[in-house]
């Protein structure tokens, strides 16, 4: 895989899944010169910019249900939080699903839970609802 583990490979899918969806609703995706810049593309439709960055939902066991998790801090290169100046919103993605937060949605969030196979699984957090930002 030339140096890239599985982990960059689907990082990569979902950031090409994700402006190929951009670029069918009319915006011009605009990629960085760094390949681990802050936001993973910078969208523009109308003359307005907007960074976006792109976050991979997998599915976690947490006793015998799962839950759909993204997390927003890794602990690799970039291990601090997104800051306001660096990105607009987060796009998360999981197969052909889609979640758009604004920044504002998920500031000071480490990760975020957008769904549980609990059949009484309710998002306690009063911060977000991940059914707001569904767009897929």
């Amino acid at each position: 895989m030339g140096g890239y583990t599985l982990e960059h490979l689907t990082g990569l899918s979902s950031e090409l899944y994700v402006a190929s969806y951009f670029a069918e609703q009319g915006y011009e995706v605009h990629w960085p010169l760094l390949t681990q810049s802050r936001a993973d593309f910078v969208i523009e439709k109308d003359n307005v910019f907007q960074k976006v960055q792109i976050k991979t939902a997998s599915w976690i066991k947490s006793g015998k249900y799962k839950y759909l998790q993204a997390r927003l801090k890794s602990s690799n290169k970039y291990p601090r939080l997104y800051r306001e100046d660096e990105v607009d919103f987060v796009v998360f993605k999981n197969n052909t699903d889609l979640w758009l937060a604004p920044f504002k949605d998920i500031e000071g969030l480490t990760s975020v839970c957008l769904a549980g196979t609990n059949p009484n699984y309710k998002n306690t957090s009063s911060l977000y609802d991940p059914q707001d930002w569904r767009i897929t």
